[in-house]
């Protein structure tokens, strides 16, 4: 079976660092139809926001780039930012 094969999101989260996380997180929510896409996705784009902020990239330059990177409308990636409290 095919479940039986899966690590949970939860323990690859324990296992790997932050930056390797983020990199498999990347390459599975693209290529794995299981994966939990709806809850890395956003988690993504504000790790991504926060290190622009960071570095001094305004908000809308931040937010322009995420929606082109990520394939999501600028509305979405301010809601998303919204539901985190950034």
């Amino acid at each position: 079976m095919r479940g039986d094969r899966t690590l949970p999101f939860e323990s690859l989260k324990m296992v790997l660092d932050d930056d390797n996380f983020e990199k498999v997180a990347r390459f599975c929510a693209g290529y794995v139809v299981t994966f939990p896409r709806s809850k890395v996705v956003p988690m993504m784009i504000v790790n991504a926001y926060k290190k622009m902020r960071m570095v001094g990239v305004s908000k809308a330059s931040a937010v322009q780039r995420l929606a082109d990177e990520f394939g999501k409308s600028k509305r979405r990636v301010y809601a998303i930012l919204k539901e985190a409290g950034l």
